[in-house]
């Protein structure tokens, strides 16, 4: 198994390293790369709670990769501790997996102790073979390693893992102090003869890997300081490793005594000591970083979607197939996927109650966490489900030596014929917003002749992206979510003959506000593989460049174009029945025909609607509409928008016609 270890590791660090993003790809991964410039949790830099052990490896690794002469070094410098972690979690997982199967053995009876010789289906069923003691247990042995290193192979191979591995992000590091915290503390619990896990000053031998991961007397000491160490690299392990810490600590039959507890809750608290001051520090003191982590909670409750603030059957169903089957590649594979876990689960449970338990309470209270707290649409939360769902397939599959290997391989090539494209597109063209940018920051007017781009827009989704590309870029025009096109009509207000850049999100629709006729498409910019498995959830991603030129007309507040749109105008309290809908149309010396159209939203029989239409604050015309659509067309005498350089004011109100 070790070989086979080692040339998995060296195969999966081979295919990875190559394949470093030239740019960074995710809010949090921008904000990763802010807080290695300048650590300050209060700006989000990085966001709270504050990641000072991602951040400090971050420190390391820029300079050297800068050093080093690598193109991007920023996002590179922080991929790479993913590409390191995740070769680190081979060895991690097999020795997690392990450790697992032998928690069936806690206690000294022999019912527990000869639990994997009688089930293992390779154990003889005469009685002369199993007094000697010795075969059965080497063939439980074997099991357990063979059960260990096809699970390592599934979730080392699935999309997920192998995609997420090239990420410049939290979650590999995270997911890999967490694993080596409960290989610790499993093979603490799983301790066979009911002697003591941890005495104060005595040992087991030196404390190296081996001996820890046999259960030592240092063992539990040990897992305790590194699930309190993780919490560091990423908040939530802690719902990963804690539970099983407080399980070693309440498990019979480990010989702890009140000492021994004591000291294993003092490890985890010094584990979290040991980033937790200096990260308070850096922060300004306590009150400056419970501020901003404050303001972080806020955020998160506002402004995604999760299954505890919209408790709808549509949002549960997206966080179950976000969750549990796009890790896999597609829904069909996560559904066989998710099938075979039920399956083992249910396995499990029958032959080896015990190690369900211990698998439940090492990942229920972080699903569940996820489940309900999280943004389900942002696939890589759902990485550390991967783990125990690929150890109750691979027990599913356990029915001999055949099945397995061939169940394992089929989801393995399954996955590399998924990721392998998608890693290589990814390693070469990174996230479509940056270079969108890119494209901004290398050219000039697209139309010969027009003067250079004043400024740059952008949904507001880009916008942290633009902060640390800042230094190449016009100016960066200000806007509040999700209302970005007030920032435009504010440029050209202030000039009429200002041109622009704007970068899109594809999915909004708040540019058909803008005369058509003003805007030309550059370019469009896209992933290029299926999103949800690999970068679902990733902000910024797919965008549209646009070259915009001052509009014949541009609507202001108190619209309806399209849904998005009127959704901004009732969540802001608008529409021409409360104030006027203000509309600004490019001053011109000729004549005009305007158009305007509408729906009167009222039930049949309801009053007429009077509209008026004003510009430049002199009433222009009015009509009247019953219920339903309305359609009119009007020409306007020539100076009525004037002749000047300043953009006209067009107001619509409404009032019942009665």
């Amino acid at each position: 198994m070790r070989k086979g270890l080692v040339a998995l590791a060296l195969v999966f660090l081979a295919a990875h390293l190559p394949f470093l993003p030239p740019t960074l790809e995710d809010i949090d991964s921008i904000n990763f790369a802010l807080g290695v410039r300048d650590f300050d949790v209060a700006r989000h830099q990085p966001h709270p709670p504050g990641y000072p052990i991602f951040i400090a490896l971050g420190k390391i690794s820029t300079p050297l990769v800068r050093a080093a002469g690598v193109p991007a070094p920023e996002p590179r410098a922080l991929a790479l501790w993913s590409t390191i972690a995740g070769t680190a979690l081979i060895f991690l997982l097999f020795a997690m997996f392990r450790a697992l199967d032998g928690a069936s053995q806690t206690g000294a009876d022999s019912s527990t102790i000869h639990g994997e010789y009688a089930e293992s289906a390779l154990a003889p069923l005469d009685t002369a073979k199993s007094q000697v003691g010795v075969r059965p247990r080497e063939d439980a042995r074997d099991r357990r390693d063979r059960r260990a290193w096809w699970a390592t192979v599934v979730v080392a191979l699935s999309p997920i893992f192998w995609f997420t591995a090239l990420r410049p992000l939290s979650d590999m590091s995270g997911l890999a102090a967490a694993v080596a915290a409960q290989a610790l503390l499993l093979a603490a619990i799983g301790r066979r003869d009911g002697s003591p896990t941890l005495t104060m000053g005595r040992r087991d031998g030196p404390p190296t890997p081996t001996n820890l991961l046999r259960g030592g007397s240092s063992t539990l000491l040990w897992g305790a300081f590194v699930a309190g160490f993780a919490i560091g690299v990423r908040s939530q392990t802690f719902l990963l490793t804690l539970p099983l810490l407080a399980l070693a600590l309440v498990t019979p039959k480990l010989g702890l005594r009140t000492m021994d507890r004591v000291a294993a809750v003092a490890a985890a608290a010094l584990g979290v000591i040991a980033w937790g001051v200096p990260l308070i520090i850096a922060s300004g003191g306590w009150e400056a970083y419970a501020a901003a982590l404050g303001s972080q909670a806020g955020e998160d409750f506002s402004g995604v979607v999760m299954l505890w603030t919209t408790r709808t059957p549509r949002v549960a169903l997206d966080a179950v197939v976000y969750s549990v089957l796009w890790p896999w590649g597609h829904p069909i594979a996560g559904g066989v996927a998710a099938g075979l876990a039920v399956i083992g689960g249910l396995r499990v449970g029958w032959k080896s109650p015990r190690v369900l338990l211990v698998l439940l309470i090492a990942s229920v209270p972080y699903a569940v966490f996820h489940l309900l707290f999280q943004e389900t649409v942002t696939v890589r939360y759902a990485l550390p489900l991967v783990v125990p769902m690929a150890y109750l397939m691979v027990r599913a599959l356990d029915w001999g030596r055949g099945v397995l290997p061939a169940g394992a391989i089929a989801f393995a090539m399954w996955s590399l014929i998924l990721s392998v494209p998608a890693a290589a597109t990814y390693g070469r063209d990174g996230n479509p917003a940056f270079r969108a940018f890119a494209m901004v920051a290398t050219r000039g007017p697209v139309v010969p002749g027009a003067p250079r781009p004043a400024a740059i827009g952008m949904h507001a989704v880009a916008r942290r992206a633009a902060d640390i590309l800042a230094g190449d870029l016009p100016p960066v025009l200000e806007a509040p979510h999700g209302r970005e096109w007030l920032a435009l009509i504010e440029l050209w207000r202030a000039d009429a003959r200002a041109h622009a850049w704007f970068v899109a999100d594809p999915r909004r629709t708040d540019l058909a506000l803008f005369d058509p006729a003003s805007r030309d498409l550059v370019q469009t910019y896209r992933w290029g593989f299926v999103e949800p498995p690999f970068v679902g959830g990733a902000r910024p991603g797919a965008s549209d460049l646009y070259w915009m030129r001052p509009p014949g007309w541009m609507l202001d507040r108190g619209w309806a174009l399209t849904a998005e749109v009127a959704g901004v105008t009732a969540r802001g309290g608008g529409g021409p029945h409360r104030r006027p809908s203000v509309a600004w149309v490019k001053p011109r010396p000729d004549g005009a025909t305007l158009v305007i159209g509408g729906r009167h939203l009222g039930a049949t029989g309801d009053p007429a609607v009077r509209v008026m239409l004003a510009i430049n604050g002199r009433r222009f015309a009015s009509f009247e509409s019953g219920p339903g659509f309305f359609f009119r067309v009007f020409s306007v005498p020539a100076g009525a928008f004037g002749g000047g350089s300043s953009y006209v004011p067009v107001d619509v109100t409404s009032r019942a016609a009665d």
